[in-house]
């Protein structure tokens, strides 16, 4: 039998594994589940690839983008390795071809989009595979809590109740601890082998520069760059902003961004592959599997949202292993635009309300009740009638569905039929009903197979009304009036974009939404950008704060990013030190020093203001007095500049956030724990929000109805409500109370 060594040689050209790749292709063909975590441009594909041709039958690969797909399956075709893809560019031609060759064992490897997995006729199609491996290439879509999640992922482990003796292995680039353990459970990988591969690219230099004129620094950058350069943007304005400034300076430059139609982003995306353009500006949408080797600068104009991402797009840089830079221009103002995105991504409790109330209004259905019809329109047409941003709308829809409120889908060009096996009923139908029907009936009729008329038969709309010159608008009538009569049965028909109602409706108060968990998610978005913004600010060694991250420990600094040719750099241990010493000196106070007076208090000054404010007494204390002045400065600065420590300072939480976890069911203890806020300053939020809140179970220790008719009917005192209630509840509690229900 040949060897993964002689795979490699023969269909891939290479003498020898790159680092790493051989013990984890090993692995996956010893039948074990295997996650490896591996940079971007460190050789993930082989991994999967080789054993698809090691292993017998036929490998499946779960991959999030359509041309990524294009880009591997085109590349292994040249190689003389029978793949092939199946995702929503495919026609139904293309698509049964590829099923026929599925079945018929010819494919080695099969590119699917994840969404795929949720069509259970799909499913139900390749039941009878042997599929030997499932790989799931950018694994961290999968996480709630990575960088980029995409609820189909979840799906995935939907395979491996069709293949159950598969072996599944997942590759990213980018996964932290927690995105990690998430992974390894969403996937139910049994036992796996884990590997951490070669995040350190040392032919790499991370230069951040401070720039209050970006274009012309940019410009400055590339004007005369030997080789290629890719220029991030963190929005599509903003790609076509420095294109304009460029194209006219330098020649060579193109652009790239997902609201340019598809063909004209696949000519960019070559033209800069071919070298026919060495200078592409993007935003994220583009370079995921894109393996250019000379590009010589990544230059970012706009923080990203996270640090992953920061890395995998930093990393398409150098990929030949030569010296390039990864370049951030930044100023005190960048954050806006990221904290823009995180605001429409998670929105306001109110404009929850809003869409909510919105789709059940429109569809007449009343509290309690369950909506006999879907609302017929978009997020277009919400955005437009509620005066909403659309991207906002587009999240709120998507939180919806998360939580089983609702189900959106756009028009179908298809259904599975099934007719009526009682065609006498069929004849009466047909000599009774209208002429626009009969013409319509009998089009789908000569469309079923005689010999399969007992099961549902798949048609095409758009070739109905070609074959047999059907009036298009009489078709969606004809069709409401068969299933009506029972003559013809419509399966995944669906005539216009529609929102589909799948739950009663709610009152406002009890809307059955995981509050906690989006505040959750809000929290993490924005702890994630602070860690970028402190990247851009840090003088620690900016190599080696990435590769603390990614949990990787380097303890020599890289002498070549900015923050060591600054010269003010400090020793990683002592910073840290340092960093956390600061951290505790204001969780101990719960105030906000000055630098001069924290330093006192650190080093342990013995003047006169330290002891009057009893401060020699606190246990962080002279914890810093072997430690220079200098250094301390550094971090300092560094620390103030970052929103992370200020959140550590002085933890808040906006009354949005507060009024998500009362409406949660969160008792008054668990939400005083997790807000850190005053009961005081809670209730005041409380108060102002109670058209909107059930606050029943923040007192679930007491008869909370019998208490709230006793303040409605009897407008108590203060001293009689807390009699009444054997008191227990103090006077901030039953002042609280009588405010809220008076």
């Amino acid at each position: 039998m040949i060897t993964t060594k002689e795979i490699l040689k023969k269909y891939f050209d290479y003498d020898s594994f790159r680092p790493g790749q051989e013990e984890i292709i090993n692995s996956i063909c010893s039948g074990n589940d295997t996650f490896a975590i591996m940079p971007t441009g460190g050789g993930k594909s082989i991994c999967y690839q080789i054993p698809a041709v090691y292993l017998k039958g036929t490998t499946i690969v779960i991959s999030p983008l359509i041309s990524l797909m294009k880009d591997q399956v085109d590349t292994l075709l040249s190689k003389n390795i029978n793949a092939a893809y199946i995702n929503s560019s495919l026609s139904n031609e293309e698509l049964n071809l590829t099923i026929h060759k599925l079945k018929s064992g010819e494919l080695k490897l099969l590119y699917l989009a994840p969404e795929r997995i949720e069509n259970k006729q799909f499913l139900e199609n390749i039941k009878d595979v042997e599929v030997p491996l499932i790989a799931i290439d950018e694994a961290h879509c999968i996480s709630e809590w990575g960088h980029d999640f995409r609820p189909s992922y979840r799906k995935v482990k939907l395979l491996k109740e069709f293949f159950p003796n598969s072996i599944t292995s997942a590759f990213t680039a980018t996964a932290t601890n927690d995105v990690k353990h998430d992974i390894i459970k969403s996937l139910n990988l049994k036992n796996p082998n884990i590997y951490l591969k070669g995040f350190d690219r040392q032919n790499l230099s991370y230069i951040v520069k401070n720039s209050k004129n970006k274009l012309e620094d940019v410009y400055k950058e590339v004007k005369n760059i030997n080789g290629s350069a890719i220029i991030y943007a963190g929005s599509r304005r903003r790609v076509e902003e420095f294109y304009n400034y460029l194209k006219d300076k330098i020649s060579g430059v193109t652009y790239y961004h997902a609201g340019l139609n598809e063909n004209y982003r696949k000519i960019q995306q070559d033209k800069f592959l071919s070298n026919k353009s060495n200078i592409i500006i993007a935003t994220n949408a583009f370079g995921m599997g894109i393996d250019k080797p000379d590009v010589r600068k990544v230059i970012h104009v706009d923080l990203t949202s996270t640090i992953e991402s920061y890395y995998q797009e930093a990393g398409r840089a150098g990929r030949d292993g030569l010296e390039s830079e990864c370049i951030l221009f930044y100023n005190d103002k960048d954050r806006g635009l990221q904290d823009y995105f995180i605001n429409m991504t998670y929105p306001i409790y109110d404009e929850i309300l809003k869409i909510y109330n919105f789709l059940y209004d429109e569809t007449k259905t009343k509290i309690g009740e369950e909506s006999k019809i879907a609302y017929y329109g978009n997020e277009n047409e919400i955005a437009f009638k509620l005066k909403l941003q659309l991207y906002k709308v587009q999240n709120i829809l998507s939180l919806f569905e998360r939580n089983g409120i609702v189900s959106s889908g756009k028009a179908t060009n298809w259904a599975y039929i099934k007719v009526s096996p009682n065609m006498d009923r069929v004849k009466e139908y047909f000599n009774q009903t209208k002429h626009e029907n009969k013409v319509i009936l009998e089009a789908f009729l000569r469309s079923v197979n005689a010999s399969e008329t007992a099961k549902h038969t798949i048609i095409y709309f758009d070739e109905l009304i070609r074959k047999y010159n059907i009036n298009k608008d009489h078709l969606e009538n004809a069709i409401n009036s068969f299933q009506y009569n029972e003559i013809i049965d419509f399966r995944g028909y669906r005539p216009k974009e529609s929102i589909t109602l799948l739950l009663p409706r709610y009152h406002n108060n009890s809307i059955p939404i995981n509050f906690e968990d989006l505040i959750k998610r809000k929290n993490l978005a924005i702890e994630k950008l602070n860690i970028v913004e402190e990247f851009a600010n840090t003088n620690q060694c900016k190599r080696n704060f990435i590769l603390n991250y990614f949990g990787e420990s380097i303890s020599a600094n890289c002498n070549k990013c900015s923050s060591c040719n600054s010269k003010s750099v400090i020793n990683s241990d002592v910073k840290t030190y340092i960093s956390s010493k600061i951290k505790e000196l204001f969780e101990e106070t719960r105030n906000t020093y000055s630098k001069a007076i924290s330093w006192k208090i650190l080093n342990g000054s013995k003047s006169q203001d330290i002891y009057l404010n009893n401060f020699h007494n606190l246990s962080t204390y002279s914890s810093l007095n072997d430690i220079k002045k200098k250094d301390f400065e550094i971090v300092w600065n560094e620390l103030s500049s970052s929103p992370n420590i200020k959140t550590t300072i002085n933890p808040k939480i906006i009354s949005n956030d507060i009024i998500m976890l009362v409406n949660s069911k969160n008792s008054l203890s668990e939400i005083l724990n997790k807000t850190k806020i005053k009961k005081a300053d809670l209730y005041d939020i409380l108060i102002s929000n109670k058209s909107i809140l059930s606050i029943d179970s923040l007192f679930y220790d007491l008869d909370f109805n019998s208490i709230k008719e006793y303040i409605i009917n009897s407008k108590p005192s203060i001293r009689d409500l807390q009699i009444y209630c054997n008191n227990k509840l103090d006077f901030i509690d039953s002042k609280f109370l009588i405010e809220f229900y008076s």
